[in-house]
């Protein structure tokens, strides 16, 4: 896996990609490379990839859920307090 990390996926390398696959990117509705990038800077966005100087690269799997559980543990801290004493299992029944 460590080895995804070191693949730069640059405007050159990616250009060379859509003219060598155009016929199966073209039936999937990414034969450009506008299109690509979007798709890209989407994967950028939930965790797939990191953009480093203007090169994309595959992130490993815990990165992809690392924002998700931030913004979990952040909603948890502004929860407003409803003034309730926590209950435990034991003392719910």
């Amino acid at each position: 896996m460590a080895q995804f990390q070191q693949w730069r996926l640059d405007t050159v390398l990616i250009d060379k990609l859509c003219q060598h696959y155009h016929t199966l990117l073209e039936a999937e509705e990414m034969g450009n490379l506008q299109t690509l990038k979007e798709i890209m800077d989407s994967a950028v966005r939930v965790g797939f990839m990191m953009l480093d100087d203007g090169a994309y690269r595959l992130l490993p799997a815990v990165h992809r859920y690392l924002d998700l559980f931030q913004e979990l543990a952040q909603a948890r801290r502004s929860e407003p307090d409803d003034g309730l004493d926590d209950e435990t299992e034991e003392d719910a029944f």
